[in-house]
C-alpha cells in the first residue's frame, strides 16, 4: 500500500474556480448588498401564505462518533474491513444527508425563480451563504450559469465510492495520517503546522498532510474537495449527468472523474474500481448491520 501522502490531493484554494465570472466578496460585504435589495426586488418579499419546506439541520457525530478507532488490532481482514466501514459509514451519510438537505433546498428556491415568483428573505441570505461555502461567488437567481454551478457542486458523493477511498488512502485506518491525524484521504494542506510533515517529502516542498480533530471533519472536507476543486470538475458533470438521467449515480462510473486525485492517473482509478467490486459485500454487510441496529434503538 503506497503511503497516503504520495496520492494525497490538494485542498485547493477557494480562489480556484471554474469559472472565473464568479467572484469571491467577504461574508460581510455580501450580507449586506443582499439585505439592501430593493422592496418588489424577487429577493426582498415574502410569499403571503406560504411556507417554505422544513429542512432540519444536520451537526456534527456526539461522542466518540468521530474518533477512530484500533483496526490494525483486528487480525481477521474481513473483520476489520467490516470494522471500517461499520465506524466510517454513518459519518459519510451525515455529510450526504446535509449535502441532499441543502440541494432539496437549492431546487425550491430555484423553482420560485423559474415560475418567477418572490423568494423569501431568509431564503435569499441563506442562498448566500450555499454560494460562499462552494466557492460559487455572489448570488444571481436571473442567470442560467449560477444555478448550474451550484447544483454541480451541492450534491452528494456515494458512499461506496467513500468508503474504499477511505480504505485505499489510509490503509484500512491504520496509516501515521490516519491514526495522527485523523486524515483518512491524503488531503494536503499547506499552511505551517497545518499538518504532518511527511518523512518522504521532498526538499524544499511545503506540503503537509492535513491533521482533522476528528475524522468526520476529514469525511467533510474530502467531500467539499471533490465538489469545489477544479480537479474534478470531470467527476461532477459526470454526476450530474446521471442525475439528469434520472439515475443514481454510480460510483464506478463516478470514479472517472478522480484522474487528478493521485500522480498514479488511470492506474489509480483501476484500484479503486477493483476494491469497490471487492468489497462489495462486505459494504452491503456493514448497511445492513447498521440499519438493524438503527431499528433496534427505535425499539428500544
Amino acid at each position: 500500500m503506497r503511503p497516503a501522502a504520495s496520492s494525497a490531493t490538494r485542498i485547493e484554494a477557494l480562489t480556484n474556480l471554474e469559472h472565473t465570472e464568479f467572484r469571491w466578496l467577504p461574508a460581510l460585504a455580501l450580507f449586506l448588498v443582499l439585505l439592501s435589495a430593493p422592496s418588489g426586488n424577487a429577493w426582498a418579499v415574502e410569499i403571503p401564505g406560504e411556507r417554505a419546506p422544513h429542512f432540519s439541520p444536520v451537526g456534527a457525530p456526539q461522542g466518540r462518533a468521530g474518533v477512530l478507532p484500533d483496526f490494525a488490532g483486528i487480525q481477521q481482514v474481513r473483520a476489520r474491513k467490516l470494522s471500517f466501514f461499520k465506524f466510517l459509514l454513518p459519518l459519510v451519510q451525515l455529510e450526504n444527508q446535509r449535502l441532499s438537505e441543502t440541494r432539496r433546498r437549492l431546487n425550491y428556491i430555484h423553482d420560485h425563480v423559474r415560475f418567477r415568483r418572490d423568494i423569501l428573505s431568509r431564503d435569499r441570505l441563506w442562498l448566500a451563504m450555499v454560494a460562499e461555502e462552494f466557492g460559487v461567488g455572489l448570488p444571481d437567481p436571473g442567470d442560467p450559469a449560477f444555478w448550474r454551478l451550484i447544483r454541480l457542486r451541492v450534491d452528494t458523493v456515494p458512499e461506496e465510492l467513500v468508503l474504499v477511498q477511505a480504505a485505499m488512502e489510509s490503509a484500512w485506518g491504520t496509516s501515521r495520517f490516519a491514526q495522527e491525524g485523523n486524515n483518512l484521504f491524503g488531503q494536503w494542506c499547506f499552511s505551517p503546522g497545518c499538518g504532518i510533515v511527511p518523512q518522504e517529502r521532498p526538499i524544499g516542498e511545503v506540503y503537509e498532510v492535513a491533521s482533522f480533530n476528528t475524522v468526520h471533519e476529514s469525511v467533510v472536507s474530502y467531500m467539499r474537495n471533490l465538489n469545489t476543486g477544479r480537479a474534478y470538475r470531470d467527476l461532477r458533470e459526470i454526476r450530474e449527468g446521471m442525475r439528469l438521467d434520472g439515475s443514481r449515480p454510480d460510483p464506478a462510473a463516478i470514479a472517472d472523474g478522480l484522474t487528478s486525485y493521485s500522480e498514479r492517473g488511470p492506474a489509480y482509478i483501476e484500484v479503486i474500481r477493483s476494491m469497490l467490486r471487492k468489497n462489495a459485500e462486505v459494504i452491503d454487510e456493514a448497511k445492513s448491520l447498521l440499519v438493524d441496529a438503527g431499528r433496534r434503538q427505535e425499539r428500544s
